[in-house]
């Protein structure tokens, strides 16, 4: 039973997916919802926004592509989500770069940085730990 516990940690969680491609983010969504997390994906960060206002929700954890269109990235877009939902908010960065500038720039940014391609145990790692790092810091 202990192999389900990463997954039913996730159980309800609002994960927000940022990609600008729709197959990954179709691909996120089925991953996640195995996880019955609470999906809203996007292409960026301002229909990100729109989706969870018009759902009502607030992201538990948001996944950001790096490389996003019109010159956004996943910094500016985890920065969008930030300014409406708090400093606090976890987030993880996805990339196929794998350039020490970036991990550095990630982690001042406080991102944790997972490259591509993903593993699914990774990343469902990756968020249990920042929903529970998240859940302890609460007041």
């Amino acid at each position: 039973r202990a192999r389900d516990e990463p997954a039913d940690a996730l159980a309800g969680s609002v994960v927000v997916v940022i990609d600008d491609e729709k197959a990954v983010r179709d691909g996120m969504r089925e991953v996640l919802g195995h996880w019955q997390c609470r999906v809203v994906d996007a292409g960026s960060a301002a229909e990100a926004l729109a989706a969870l206002d018009a759902a009502g929700l607030q992201p538990s954890v948001a996944v950001v592509d790096y490389r996003l269109r019109d010159g956004e990235t996943g910094f500016t877009a985890v920065a969008a989500l930030r300014a409406r939902f708090g400093p606090r908010l976890p987030a993880l960065l996805v990339s196929g770069d794998v350039g020490a500038d970036l991990f550095q720039l990630a982690r001042e940014a406080g991102l944790l940085l997972l490259t591509k391609p993903v593993r699914t145990a990774r990343l469902r790692a990756a968020i249990a730990h920042y929903l529970r790092r998240n859940a302890a810091v609460r007041p």
